[in-house]
């Protein structure tokens, strides 16, 4: 019995002779299968999944949504149409969705029980591009909770948004004990996150959280574009984003910034303002401003929430 090669079938399949015992003929066309499909994956073209965090209440039915691009440089990634996503809760299967001309895949679902939740959404195996697979957020919580939002340049992570480009995700330092209080504050407060970082900044932007034990929250990115009428900005945007949320969720009582602008949109919608930025600059007013999260903590010990003027009212 021998193997005679020939460029039969995928190209390197043996053509076999009659006398050939079928387990071996089996085991080969499985190899040639297996040789096959990775030739295939090799050959797909890259893509970028981009995912978004949500705050829902319980049994509140919404949108997972996701954007699907060529992965390219930012200014020229097209959108890619009619690719069919898969999204998973754990290992749940929760459905899919095609993406439609601008690269939205939106999959309409409900969570009941109140919680975090990680949600991951990726390419059908069938697409000709290859794709990261996403890890969205899913902040479940009763309307009536107390939340408190944090921005993450010069608040969370000591750094700028121009050196957080060129800087490794693991030589980014944190605030001083900013993860150790912020872990502590959620035993009174559950915590989310607002930036002014591009959305394209999303899955760096979590895994430096993740990587310092940052409590897992939402985490809502600036996602700014001509057409899509995101306030141009960093101010009016976090304003807008935090309208939104306060008409459903009532007891968002506290946000934490760096930035005159940062503190402004918390004032606007009546939270609590803590500024930890330069000194000397001009603030709203009834803002707070303190040193370190550590001043923040010992501040919240000693004047609750509604033990001050200007405080939101808990409802």
């Amino acid at each position: 019995m021998y193997i005679l090669p020939s460029l039969w079938g995928f190209g390197f399949l043996p053509t076999i002779l009659p006398s050939m015992n079928k387990n071996v003929l089996l085991f080969i066309l499985v190899i040639g299968l297996a040789v096959f499909s990775e030739a295939a994956q090799a050959k797909k073209k890259p893509a970028i999944i981009q995912g978004y965090d949500y705050i829902v209440a319980p049994g509140e039915i919404f949108f997972l949504e996701v954007k699907v691009e060529r992965a390219k440089f930012i200014p020229l990634r097209v959108d890619l149409k009619k690719q069919r996503i898969h999204f998973y809760k754990g290992d749940f299967h929760l459905g899919s969705a095609r993406s439609d001309r601008d690269g939205l895949a939106r999959l309409e679902t409900v969570f009941y029980a109140p919680g975090i939740y990680r949600v991951k959404a990726e390419l059908s195996k069938d697409s000709k591009y290859k794709a990261n697979t996403t890890d969205n957020r899913v902040l479940v919580v009763d309307p009536k909770v107390p939340l408190l939002v944090s921005d993450i340049d010069h608040t969370l992570a000591d750094i700028s948004g121009r050196e957080f480009l060129r800087t490794p995700d693991h030589k980014i330092p944190t605030l001083k004990k900013a993860p150790e209080v912020l872990n502590r504050i959620t035993k009174d407060f559950t915590v989310f996150y607002m930036t002014a970082r591009d959305d394209s900044f999303i899955k760096r932007t979590k895994n430096w959280l993740d990587i310092n034990n940052f409590p897992l929250g939402p985490s809502f990115f600036w996602d700014f574009g001509f057409f899509n009428q995101m306030p141009s900005d960093h101010g009016e945007y976090k304003a807008s984003l935090l309208k939104t949320l306060s008409k459903k969720f009532k007891n968002i009582l506290i946000g934490v910034g760096d930035k005159p602008h940062d503190v402004a949109a918390y004032r606007e919608n009546g939270l609590r303002a803590y500024y930890i930025g330069h000194p000397g600059e001009v603030l709203a007013s009834d803002v707070i401003s303190l040193k370190s999260w550590i001043e923040i903590e010992e501040h919240l010990k000693l004047n609750p929430i509604g033990s001050l003027r200007g405080d939101p009212l808990i409802k």
